[in-house]
């Protein structure tokens, strides 16, 4: 770099300075418009299935197993499992739910979600699948799975096992 008499070189460098900030502020716009897209591009499956999930969590943390059981499909319903407490025949038993559900809220059942993750939509975009971790009544860390209609927002799936 060259300085004509009586230039200072921090006054050559204005210019350059000036286009650094206008490049670091347009790149701050960017960072930020991508996140609000991001966040904009949830799509509505992800809605639908988090909030299914969520609101049935919530039903049976108030004690309300009328209103959890109203989270779950009934056509296309394929299980809802607990471990230990129902598996096999008995968690893909659509009918027996309210009645499980009720035993478990009379038995002061819980879970207290840390970490949900909503993993894909089935090509078909029919499905949302969501994993999950919590804290169930015994507070005993649990991991579990499950999936819901991305139309209606009702589970088809839900399973919790130990974490």
């Amino acid at each position: 770099m060259v300085l004509e008499a009586g230039e200072r070189a921090s006054e050559s460098r204005r210019p350059r300075l000036g286009r650094l900030r206008s490049t670091i502020a347009v790149i701050a716009l960017l960072t930020i418009a991508g996140s609000w897209i991001a966040i904009q591009l949830q799509t509505a499956c992800e809605t639908a299935t988090r909030d299914a999930f969520l609101g049935f969590t919530h039903a049976l943390n108030a004690g309300d197993a009328e209103l959890a059981e109203q989270f779950f499909a009934d056509g296309s319903f394929s299980w809802y499992s607990e471990d230990p407490y129902r598996l096999g025949d008995d968690a893909r038993n659509r009918d027996s739910l309210d009645g499980y559900l009720r035993d478990r809220v009379e038995q002061d059942a819980w879970l207290r979600v840390l970490f949900f993750d909503f993993n894909s939509e089935a090509p078909t975009g029919v499905l949302g699948n969501f994993g999950f971790h919590a804290v169930n009544e015994s507070w005993q860390l649990v991991s579990g799975k499950g999936a819901a209609l991305c139309e209606s927002g009702e589970l088809t799936v839900l399973s919790t096992g130990s974490g």
